[in-house]
Parts: structure tokens; C-alpha cells; sequence
């Protein structure tokens, strides 16, 4: 993300704007990206988005491809995201959120055996 003082209102706009089009609740939309309610609220009153994860997490939400902010910063409109569109590595989003998911799970599982493996070793 590239700083841009007045620009950075334009985002905040173009995410207010976008969220009533969806009729997203700052709820919803802290869910659906994951980010937490006071970094939404200072996205929302014109703080620069430095984390690239959190801005593509926004736009995934806000059904932007992931250079929306990038194109409101340089005076331009966000893209919408096309159905089925593809990521970097040629899967489709879908396909990208079902290998998320699958993920979060193993490292659950991972975290499981680690700490089963942690207490057995203290009992004996």
C-alpha cells in the first residue's frame, strides 16, 4: 500500500460506499475479512491500510480484486472480483478458501498432538 493522505479518505469512501451496496453491517464485514473492529473503524476514518494481508482480506470481503485499494490511491475505481476469478496460483478463490480451511484445520490437529505429546511426556 503506498501512502497517500487525501487518497487514504477515498478508500475509506469507497469501503463505506461498497459496504451499503452489500448492506454489510462493520459486523459482517469484520467477519467475512477478519479484520478487528478497531482496525475496521480506523480503515473507516481514513488510517493508511499498511498491512497488505489485511487490505486483500477487505477486498476478498468487499468482493474487490486484490489491487482495489491500490487503483482508489491512485485516483481510480475498485474492480470487482469476477465469479470463479483466479489467484496467483492459477485455483480458483474457491478452491483457495477450501485449502485455507483444510489448513486451519491440520494446524488445529498439529496443535492437538503437540499438546497431547507435551502431557504425556510430563507424566512419565
Amino acid at each position: 500500500m503506498t501512502p497517500g493522505g487525501d487518497q487514504w479518505e477515498q478508500v475509506a469512501a469507497a469501503i463505506g460506499a461498497r459496504m451499503d451496496s452489500l448492506h454489510l453491517s462493520k459486523a459482517d464485514l469484520i467477519r467475512e475479512s477478519g479484520i478487528t473492529r478497531p482496525t475496521l473503524n480506523a480503515y473507516l476514518a481514513g488510517k493508511p491500510i499498511v498491512s497488505n494481508k489485511k487490505a486483500w482480506a477487505l477486498c476478498t470481503a468487499l468482493g474487490w480484486t486484490d489491487d482495489s485499494i491500490d487503483r482508489i490511491l491512485r485516483g481510480g475505481q475498485p474492480a470487482a472480483r469476477a465469479a470463479g476469478m483466479q489467484d496467483d496460483t492459477g485455483l480458483r478463490l474457491a478452491d483457495t478458501d477450501d485449502l485455507m480451511l483444510l489448513l486451519d484445520d491440520l494446524q488445529l490437529q498439529q496443535r492437538s498432538v503437540i499438546d497431547e505429546t507435551g502431557r504425556r511426556a510430563r507424566d512419565n
